[in-house]
């Protein structure tokens, strides 16, 4: 997304543009490309993983049986995977929630959870908000990955 990024180079390459796209780095867009870049694997692995048990013998039963896709995806694929989908969301909602690194690298000014702590503990000088922001977010994000997790568990196909 930087001026000498792959983008950049790519349609610099094709002749389509005579200078760089400056707008592509520094806004709330290149923190979401930049967070599903590097979150995508650690939600593909567990995901892949649970997803491993499920047998060529059933979807083809469903199939059989006259199931369209989305019933097989959602009477085998996803009761049978519901554990790699938790595991999934978690992971990659409390590594997002809690980063503060790539809004300051790709973001500019762009200001997420994380970043907001991580100055209250630095630049402001205010550890005990810094730690009582921090339990907050601890809290609400237990709370958020408890009802996603319970909502997929719950999962009955209609």
């Amino acid at each position: 997304l930087g001026n000498e990024g792959v983008l950049n180079t790519a349609v610099e390459a094709l002749g389509l543009i005579d200078a760089p796209l400056t707008f592509l780095f520094y806004n709330p867009g290149a923190v979401v490309v930049t967070l599903v870049h590097f979150l995508l694997p650690l939600a593909i692995l567990p995901i892949y993983s649970s997803m491993r048990g499920i047998t060529d013998i059933e979807m083809e039963s469903a199939r059989d049986l006259g199931a369209s896709g989305w019933r097989a995806l959602s009477d085998i694929v996803i009761p049978r995977c519901h554990t790699g989908l938790i595991a999934a969301f978690a992971l990659c909602f409390l590594v997002s929630v809690g980063d503060y690194v790539t809004p300051a690298f790709v973001g500019g000014t762009i200001s997420m959870i994380g970043s907001n702590i991580q100055d209250m503990f630095g630049r402001a000088l205010n550890p005990p908000l810094g730690a009582a922001t921090s339990f907050i977010m601890l809290f609400a994000s237990f709370v958020i990955v408890l009802v996603v997790s319970a909502s997929i568990k719950a999962w009955r196909p209609r």
